[in-house]
């Protein structure tokens, strides 16, 4: 009876030491697996690799590009804006300049758009005058002068004209086109019609 006591705590004995180890084996594969999985994301976002954003604002988006490969980061042009500035030169960035980022970040760039801009002309005929010039100035139109012209009303437009020819609303124009506008003068006289001439051209 007691040599089989023995054996049996003999048995407990051994099975207990083998189930310590086997938690021991667990916890240091998990270890060593947690280890191993730090150390691979660090490597591959590049925790402690970091580098300052360049400035770019006014630098060809083409030179731009180059820039930000030498440091290590990509650049995208996501808008173009019309600035007073080297049309394809970056006008805004983000991140910001001076910004500390992980190597590879993408730095979206805002250029100052390479074609001419264009606007849509507005209806600003028979309306007083100072809506039309505020409407036209608003829109990028360059006022080169008012010109007043008989009419029975006082300050109405009667026309907007651009190289002597007279502006279509709807129609696109490069922005900063100078333009004239014609303004109604009561005062001043409407001359004649030539009844003989008229006549001739109804015969």
């Amino acid at each position: 009876m007691e040599q089989e006591n023995n054996s049996r705590k003999s048995s407990w004995g051994y099975f207990g030491k083998m189930v310590g180890l086997s938690i021991l084996g667990i916890i240091f594969f998990t270890i060593v697996i947690l280890t191993c999985l730090s150390l691979w994301m660090n490597a591959y976002t590049h925790h402690s690799e970091r580098v300052e954003v360049p400035r770019l604002a006014g630098v060809p988006a083409t030179r731009a590009a180059e820039i930000l490969e030498e440091a290590g980061l990509k650049s995208m042009v996501i808008d173009s804006v019309y600035a007073d500035m080297q049309p394809g030169a970056v006008v805004e960035q983000l991140p910001a300049a001076g910004l500390p980022v992980k190597k590879g970040r993408i730095v979206y760039l805002t250029i100052n758009a390479i074609g001419v801009r264009m606007v849509k002309m507005q209806e600003v005929r028979e309306g007083g005058s100072r809506q039309a010039l505020s409407t036209l100035r608003s829109l990028g139109f360059r006022v080169d002068s008012i010109k007043q012209v008989p009419s029975e009303m006082d300050d109405l437009v009667l026309s907007v004209t651009v190289g002597g020819e007279e502006m279509v609303p709807g129609k696109d124009y490069p922005f900063g086109t100078h333009v004239v506008v014609s303004v109604g003068n009561s005062r001043l006289e409407i001359e004649p019609v030539n009844e003989e001439t008229e006549e001739q051209w109804l015969e």
